[in-house]
């Protein structure tokens, strides 16, 4: 599972550029034009694997060792 956020927090006096740009966020989520990351999962045992995955820079989106 995952928590994907933004620190907005030093925006709190544009509530007009947030409320525009939360309606064009969700637009582009009923159009279905955005999504969660790829995922890829590793067995445990091959964390030597999952960590080679992370530096030869193919890595995209999440990955996920099972324990």
């Amino acid at each position: 599972k995952s928590v994907i956020c933004f620190n907005v927090s030093f925006l709190f006096g544009e509530s007009l550029m947030i409320q525009e740009n939360m309606q064009g966020l969700n637009a582009l989520l009923e159009k279905k034009l955005l999504g969660a990351p790829k995922v890829k999962v590793f067995p445990v045992e091959d964390v030597v694997q999952a960590h080679q995955h992370i530096e030869s820079g193919l890595s995209v989106g999440k990955l996920v060792l099972k324990f």
